[in-house]
């Protein structure tokens, strides 16, 4: 994705991207099927001075990094593993099943 390249977001998409992007200041939201709001946002994203631009990215990747790369959903999927393995839920790797 553009984020894993530092690239901020221009977004239109309701829901949990414009909270995302909002909450993470990672780019610009904008209002769907709204072109006046679009444009809006590009006129904010084109009048972003350099410096924050270079922080937009690095908070980009930073995001990209801790949610979204490979790494952090194995990270995430172990943690969900470790949480199961430890409940009542699933038995003892010593335990025997009855499957009859």
């Amino acid at each position: 994705t553009g984020l894993a390249h530092g690239l901020p977001l221009i977004t239109t998409v309701k829901g949990d991207v414009t909270r995302l992007v909002n909450e993470h200041n990672l780019g610009f939201s904008a209002l769907p099927e709204d072109v006046e709001s679009l444009a809006d946002a590009f006129r904010d994203a084109y009048h972003t001075s350099p410096e924050e631009r270079q922080k937009l990215s690095l908070r980009a990747r930073a995001f990209y990094r801790s949610h979204m790369s490979k790494m952090s959903a194995i990270d995430h999927i172990e943690a969900i593993l470790l949480t199961a393995a430890e409940s009542e839920r699933l038995p003892s790797l010593g335990a025997t099943l009855d499957v009859s």
